[in-house]
């Protein structure tokens, strides 16, 4: 080919392959072969039309099997089945790799070249690119990421230029650019200029943007086709990921024929779904391109050339190319009739993309069949090429038509172009256009948000009713089923809505807080999330790389003398430095805090191009002329140098100096950055998981005996790792353990009761539970449920980060194995940070499914959910069919609210309450899948596997069990672990006593005794003998006089008397029982807990204490607190002299007891006290109110030091107020008169 001109080359591509027959036409003669095939797609039902005279443009696809690739008008159901599962963003590799073996097969010497930028919908591009780069690399294509969008468009459009750079050492090279819409806007220049200029003859280039319409992974709802349009290039819209893989072959052949970049529009629903499809390789090749026969190509043809001069490029783009893109795609019939009218045209129905599998999913919903449709004068036809509309067959089609609707989502693209198409045409043969709006100008189809089938559904009854297509009887039918598909309208949602927080860990949770007076501005990035935290002075979110651009406009205007402007790596390498380049032009005052990372989290873990890293930032900043530059490090950081490796002037410091330097740098006048470096807490938990780094972490725990629930911890951390625990002794802190990410944030809490556990590598995280096998395999074979034509729908629902979406893609590879069609659609986007996902799985027993891969409202079969909050969230709920089954977790996992406050409410009985409402208590199931993947796997993160696993043996899934566990097997991620798991499902739907006796959940143990102190009785005998142990039978039993004396006063006023006596038993207990130096010394060199601490991590695990002694030099931190110090095991010997010493406690040998914190401890108690012998002499029937909320007082009074103090002064104050409410019977002690 390198010894060929160009022309040459050129004409190979034009070549016919040899053909190849298919087995069954074997000996016959080649006109016969002809015929029978033809007879074959009639006996389909399938019309081919001749392609035209003239030569062939190749393409294909490669494969070990020689089988023709049907054409997008012939039925792929008559491929032989060999198919796998395809996701949208896979298919984009495969088809790069299709494309070359094409060439390769024509004889072309081409390569192939790929760049562009994340973002969702086209967030894991990338990631697919890499999986895939042996493969890539051996057929020559070059995956290289962009640093930004316009960067790797001209990177692209250099791919096209060769010949003007030397020899080439390829024919030619088709390239890939991919981003999303914004990144779509931002090419606009350089895709304009590629298209004046023009492809190269054996090159092409398609342009793959990211649609998100409904934003929900983009700041605002978004379409691409109007970029497109303003550049001239094509638009070409997939409907499904087969459809991408045919398009995108012809948007290559069509780039090469008129010389433009072919947009490629691919929607979430679309890209970010998977399918079972034929595959690729078992394809081999297919029928070739047809050159149109009726375009004249100008001379010198439509690729780049030079010389040339703009003002012909122009007149080549308008007159020439964008003719040519139609002609190529009349003569290859992109736009296909999907349903052709027999007898009198009444209604035609239009669609490109996603709306067309909506539109056919609509049809579903009304019960209408093709067949049906046609014979009633209905059609339908699907546009593959959007923008410019090809005239000549779509006129074609419309002609003769009653009425034409065109369904579209967000803008009309397609209607405007057919309605200036059908202008001219007499008026007998001149459909009216309905689509944005209907025959009487009002609104029909919206054009913001997402197009729902339920929504066409009804434009679609309502036009058949209108037009009289269909009977009344019959339109009764269809309407009385629309309606019982659609949801009732559903009470409000009691409680929080699960919304995207930070993960646990997250740097960010720390680095975007601000000093009391100061206003951030937010970005691009996962750090965004701190606009919705309550209370938050971070605000305003522009575009990626402006970010602080808009202070420059706003300074000289407002009374705020400076802005702190947040900003990733990520979005600084890829344009945000020169945000900061016009901050310091324009001698603003504004201080940058640039969170250095690692990885762009929010696509998935991706490295930062360049991987610039925070002394590297830190010069370049110097070098822009920033005057003031700090980097604080944390936990994990990159940066392990010294001030010597860092600009002259730099602040090397700690990330606990942040308020420091934020208050210091918010008084200059100019720019200045804060580089903060610390690993995002989702990488770190990929890289531990893996082995790779961070082996040896500590465990973090919460002594929960010493924890006093005063929260102090999350108000420091932010962490939803640290979650509420309810004990006998109240409410508590305990470590997730499945979610921590050992960002120690939380042991900033002024609190003892945190305890390190070292030695990790050594021992496992968790003590474990074995799977009892002879339980397992005495279980029954479940049943499966019915699956036929009709899709089987499967919403999963949960959170991100809890392996929902790996779930949803084994049950989607048990379907393929069992030989059903099915689609897989994920819906995640910011949602897996900590907020809500679901995944919409559809099952058929047919060779495809021809409807959308989002289940409609009213049309899943089954709930699974890990996540009770999600479950019952409307979003979901409203997807369930009359008749449907849910199978969910019994716990709700935390939320936003539950990470800033864990002792914050779940509504957990109104949740459940809700889908049994819609579906029946009988219909809902429960599993505690949480407490089952803590005691049996020692990860909660298998939880949505054992529901899984209990959906299937409850007999509502339509696969089998062995299906199932071949798919854990076939993806390799955690193989026996997700075993075990589905059979701990299992089993706990078939044997919930067994086993609930089995796993023996702490949690469970801890609410059976907390239930058995609901009797007051049995609460004071349980309190009093801790108090022995605490101190002596003395106190235990002036702490029983107490208690007996109030239960007798309220039982002779008649009052509530179990009430009043438990609150007094219990908050007499907590005032008694303080948590002074000996208490937490005992607890904590309790040899029962330091036991279950061997037990559970082995017996070569190390404890490590964290405490803040008084009784040693004074250390603060910089908000006052005294500094926590790290003491080994070897504390123990002086902890548990410490507890012997507790008989001094409160006399004159104490050594602590000038403390402040003991004297005003000790005046509370007394007062405490006063007051229930107050109550208990003077009680009466009018004071039963005041002497309950007189008894809980101790209640509000938690925490250590500087916490407790002022929660212990307002608990005293409230006691000397009530008791003047009951008669004096001596005087009161006050703050004036006590030690």
């Amino acid at each position: 080919m390198r010894g060929q001109s160009a022309a040459g080359r050129s004409r190979a591509a034009f070549r016919r392959p040899r053909a190849v027959r298919p087995p069954e036409d074997a000996g016959r003669s080649a006109g016969a072969a002809r015929r029978a095939r033809r007879a074959r797609g009639a006996a389909r039902g399938v019309r081919r039309a001749r392609p035209p005279r003239g030569a062939q443009l190749h393409e294909g696809l490669p494969g070990r099997r020689r089988a023709r690739l049907p054409r997008r008008d012939e039925d792929v159901n008559a491929v032989p089945p060999d198919r796998e599962l395809l996701s949208g963003t896979d298919a984009l590799v495969s088809l790069m790799l299709c494309q070359r073996a094409l060439d390769r097969a024509a004889g072309l010497d081409t390569a192939g070249f790929v760049s562009g930028y994340r973002g969702s919908p086209l967030g894991g591009v990338d990631l697919a690119m890499w999986r895939r780069s042996e493969a890539l690399e051996r057929d020559a294509i070059r995956f290289v990421p962009g640093l930004n969008e316009e960067l790797a468009a001209t990177a692209v459009w250099g791919t096209q230029q060769l010949a003007r750079f030397g020899r080439p050492r390829r024919a030619g090279v088709f390239a890939l650019w991919y981003g999303k819409n914004p990144g779509l806007d931002r090419i606009g220049d350089v895709l304009k200029h590629a298209n004046m200029e023009g492809t190269a003859p054996l090159g092409g280039v398609l342009a793959a943007t990211g649609d998100d319409p409904a934003a929900s992974s983009s700041t605002i709802a978004n379409q691409g086709e109007q970029a497109f349009i303003a550049a001239m290039s094509p638009v070409l819209h997939p409907c499904d990921v087969e459809d991408m893989l045919a398009l995108g072959l012809a948007g290559f052949a069509m780039s090469r024929y008129c010389g433009l970049w072919v947009g490629f529009k691919l929607v979430s629903d679309v890209v970010e779904s998977t399918r079972s499809i034929v595959s690729p390789i078992a394809r081999a090749s297919c029928a070739p391109f047809a050159i149109p026969a009726d375009f004249a190509m100008p001379a010198g043809g439509l690729n780049c050339r030079s010389p040339d001069d703009r003002w012909s490029q122009d007149e080549r783009t308008l007159r020439y190319r964008l003719p040519a893109a139609q002609a190529f795609a009349r003569a290859n019939g992109l736009d296909r009739t999907e349903i052709a009218p027999q007898g009198r045209k009444r209604i035609a129905f239009v669609a490109a993309g996603k709306a067309y599998r909506d539109l056919r999913e609509a049809f579903a919903l009304l019960g209408l069949e093709a067949d049906e449709l046609a014979r009633h004068g209905v059609g339908a036809r699907r546009i593959a090429l959007a923008w410019p509309i090809e005239e000549q067959d779509n006129a074609a089609f419309l002609r003769d038509f009653a009425e034409v609707v065109v369904v579209e989502e967000k803008r009309a693209v397609i209607e405007p172009q057919l309605v200036q198409l059908a202008y001219h045409w007499p008026a007998q043969r001149r459909p009216r256009f309905q689509g944005k709006r209907g025959p009487d100008g009002r609104p029909a189809l919206p054009e913001h948000g997402e197009l729902e089938p339920s929504m066409l559904a009804r434009v679609v009854l309502e036009r058949l009713a209108a037009e009289g297509v269909f009977p009344a009887q019959r339109i009764d039918a269809m309407s009385a089923r629309l309606a019982a598909c659609s949801p009732p309208t559903a009470p409000a949602l009691e409680g929080p809505m699960r919304k995207p927080h930070f993960c646990s860990g997250c740097p960010h949770a720390r680095s975007t807080r601000l000093p009391e007076g100061s206003q951030a501005m937010a970005g691009i990035g996962c750090h965004s999330m701190a606009m919705w935290m309550p209370g938050s002075r971070t605000t305003t979110l522009c575009q990626m790389g402006g970010e602080g651009a808009n202070w420059i406009g706003a300074s000289s205007f407002v009374d705020v003398p400076h802005m702190f402007q947040n900003l990733g790596d990520g979005t600084y390498t890829h344009s945000g430095v020169l945000a900061i380049r016009a901050a310091v032009a324009a001698k603003v005052p504004i201080t940058y805090k640039i969170l250095v990372n690692e990885a762009v989290a929010m696509t998935g873990g991706q490295p930062v191009e360049g991987a610039p890293g925070a002394a590297r930032i830190a010069w370049q900043l110097h070098a822009e002329g920033v005057e003031r530059i700090a980097v604080l490090t944390g936990r994990g950081a990159a940066f392990a140098g010294g001030a010597k490796d860092l600009p002259p002037g730099t602040r090397l410091g700690d990330r606990d100096d942040l308020d420091e330097v934020m208050r210091a740098f918010r008084e200059h006048r100019g720019v200045s950055a804060i580089v903060y470096d610390q690993i995002c807490a989702t990488e770190k938990r990929r890289l531990r998981r893996r082995g790779a780094r961070f082996a040896g972490e500590p465990v973090v725990t919460i002594h929960e005996r010493i924890c006093d629930g005063c929260g102090d911890c999350s108000v420091q951390s932010h962490c939803s790792a640290v979650r509420h625990v309810d004990t006998p002794f109240g409410a508590k802190r305990r470590i997730d353990e499945s979610s921590c990410n050992t960002d120690l944030s939380c042991m900033d809490g002024y609190c003892p009761s945190f305890v390190t556990i070292e030695n990790v590598e050594a021992v496992s995280r968790a003590r474990t539970v074995p799977l009892p096998r002879a339980l397992l395999d005495a279980l029954p074979e479940p049943r499966r449920a019915a699956c036929g034509p009709r899709p089987f729908g499967i919403v999963l629902a949960g959170v991100g980060g809890s392996g929902l979406v790996t779930a949803g893609s084994v049950l989607a590879s048990a379907a393929l194995r069992e030989g059903l069609a099915v689609t897989q659609l994920d819906n995640t986007g910011l949602a897996r940070k900590g907020g809500e996902v679901t995944t919409h799985l559809r099952i058929a027993d047919a060779q495809r499914i021809e409807g959308a891969s989002r289940i409609p409202e009213g049309g899943a079969d089954l709930l699974i959910a890990g996540d009770l909050a999600s479950a019952a969230s409307p979003g979901v709920v409203a997807r369930l069919a009359p008749g449907a089954r849910a199978v969910i977790s019994s716990e709700a996992l935390p939320m936003l609210e539950q990470a800033l406050d864990p002792d914050a409410p779940l509504p957990v009985a109104a949740w459940r309450a809700r889908l049994e409402r819609r579906l029946g208590r009988e219909a809902v199931a429960t599993v505690d899948a949480p407490a089952i993947a803590r005691q049996a796997l020692g990860d909660t993160l298998y939880a949505n596997m054992i529901v899984i696993g209990a959906a299937a043996q409850h007999g509502l899934l339509p696969v089998s069990v062995a299906a199932v566990e071949h798919a854990i097997r076939e993806r390799d991620i955690a193989i026996e672990q997700n075993l075990v798991a589905f059979s701990w499902g299992r089993l706990a739907a078939a044997q919930p006593q067994q086993v609930a006796a089995m796993l023996d959940d702490p949690a469970t143990t801890g609410r059976g005794r907390i239930d058995e102190l609901a009797d007051p009785d049995a609460a004071v005998a349980y309190f009093a003998a801790e108090l022995e142990r605490y101190q002596d039978r003395r106190l235990a039993d002036r702490y029983r006089g107490l208690v007996h004396g109030v239960a007798r006063a309220a039982q002779r006023v008649g009052g509530d008397e179990a009430g009043l006596a438990l609150a007094v038993a219990r908050n007499a207990f907590d005032a008694f029982a303080i948590k002074d130096e000996y208490e937490v010394a005992r607890l904590a060199s309790d040899p029962q807990y330091l036991s279950d601490l061997r037990q559970r991590y082995g017996a070569r695990a190390r404890p490590v204490f964290h405490f803040a002694p008084a009784w040693l030099p004074r250390r603060v931190t910089r908000d006052g607190r005294r500094r926590k110090l790290r003491f080994g095991a070897w504390i123990l010997v002086v902890l548990r002299v410490l507890a012997r010493m507790r008989r001094l406690r409160g006399g004159m040998l104490d050594p602590f007891a000038w403390q402040s914190e003991r004297i005003a401890q000790r005046r509370f108690t007394r007062l405490y006290c006063e007051g229930l012998e107050r109550i208990a002499a003077s009680l009466d029937s009018a004071r039963v109110a005041a002497a309950l909320e007189f008894a809980r007082l101790p209640e509000g009074v938690r925490g250590y030091g500087p916490v407790r103090m002022p929660r212990l002064q307002a608990a005293t104050q409230a006691a000397q107020r009530l008791l003047h409410d009951f008669e004096s019977r001596s005087v009161l002690p006050t703050m004036e008169n006590e030690r």
